[in-house]
């Protein structure tokens, strides 16, 4: 972690997350108000959740998302108290579907304890699917993922009124 002024100087760095993955791969960021909010990969293709205080204190580290090691990249939004967490997994793979992954998500509390279990937002035949961010707004949720279906890749987008 970097603090930066509003003119771009540095003014608290290279502070390092206390996780015990060995070789992290960072996929997003979030403020939820109060601290950052950081959703990354570790070993087993498992998603994590940590979080930062402003000064750099680790809140909390090494939560896994997804349950099995079945996918990865965490997107996350802080909305309304909780944490909308979306990511690329696979464990609906078959032999005969073998690169299909789906985008499935979940709710967690500011302490990453889920409220809601895992879902499953896509259904594709061999299909896949990657990364997707959901935003929220006081009337409904929203997403866009990466999807192949057609065989290219395509952007989608799917909105639900809550």
């Amino acid at each position: 972690m970097a603090k930066v002024n509003k003119n771009g100087s540095k003014i608290l760095g290279d502070i390092k997350l206390q996780s015990n993955e060995p070789s992290p791969q960072l996929v997003d960021v979030e403020w939820d108000g109060e601290n950052y909010v950081i959703g990354y990969n570790g070993r087993v293709a498992q998603g994590h959740l940590a979080k930062m205080d402003t000064i750099g204190n680790t809140i909390l580290v090494d939560i896994p998302i997804n349950t099995g090691g079945q996918g990865g990249s965490p997107m996350i939004t802080s909305y309304d108290d909780k944490y909308y967490i979306a990511w690329s997994d696979f464990r609906d793979r078959t032999p005969e579907t073998f690169y299909n992954s789906e985008i499935y998500y979940t709710i967690t509390d500011k302490n990453g304890n889920k409220l809601i279990p895992e879902t499953r937002l896509t259904f594709q035949n061999d299909a896949q699917v990657i990364n997707t961010k959901i935003i929220f707004n006081k009337k409904s949720m929203g997403l866009a993922w990466l999807d192949y279906q057609s065989g290219s890749p395509q952007i989608y987008f799917a909105a639900n009124r809550m």
